[in-house]
């Protein structure tokens, strides 16, 4: 019981990272008012959020999103793109601990849909296509060149998604893969 009390969430755990790089912020739910550990919550109406999320994208250092099947994610990534900012950009796909692969795959499955959805067209569509065992995959970058870095883990817990969105950072910060990686198709 005790490690369940002290096994951090994901996104606290990306919060505890990724605040000194600075502001680690969201934007919360219309009405949430308990404090919730981890991201900084800025509660926005509809009018407000587009032009400030828009702003927070190019002013970011990073920028660290899950994938979704929500119009309002859709939007984010698309806006992304739009502007140019896929070169800080680490996409994570949610964690589903403890969850039989097949089980995952089927939670997982409308999230790569819609990735899929909004990346046709574009110059990783062709890339995105040819992933293939999408349930290993933790964290994915978007190269500037139309290629996909996929940071895998067979383990399916949340130390797995924890070091990926870490790799993915390195990686960014680095701006590329390691040489000693290079050889590789994708990160593992």
């Amino acid at each position: 019981m005790i490690m369940r009390f002290l096994d951090f969430s994901l996104e606290v755990r990306l919060s505890n990272y990724f605040t000194r790089f600075g502001p680690f912020v969201t934007v919360g739910l219309p009405g949430e008012t308990a404090p919730v550990r981890g991201a900084a919550r800025v509660i926005l109406s509809h009018q407000e959020w587009l032009p400030r999320v828009a702003d927070w994208i190019t002013q970011a250092s990073v920028i660290v999103m899950y994938t979704g099947w929500t119009n309002w994610l859709s939007w984010e990534l698309a806006k992304i793109i739009e502007t140019g900012s896929t070169d800080k950009l680490i996409l994570i796909i949610p964690e589903v601990a403890g969850e039989a692969r097949t089980v995952r795959a089927e939670k997982i499955s409308p999230r790569i849909e819609r990735l899929s959805q909004i990346l046709q067209g574009t110059r990783w569509s062709n890339s995105f296509a040819n992933i293939r065992n999408v349930v290993d995959v933790r964290a994915m970058l978007l190269g500037d060149d139309g290629s996909i870095v996929l940071v895998r883990s067979r383990p399916n817990n949340r130390d797995s998604y924890h070091l990926a969105a870490l790799i993915a950072h390195y990686i960014i910060l680095n701006k590329g893969i390691p040489s000693s990686l290079l050889n590789e198709t994708e990160a593992r």
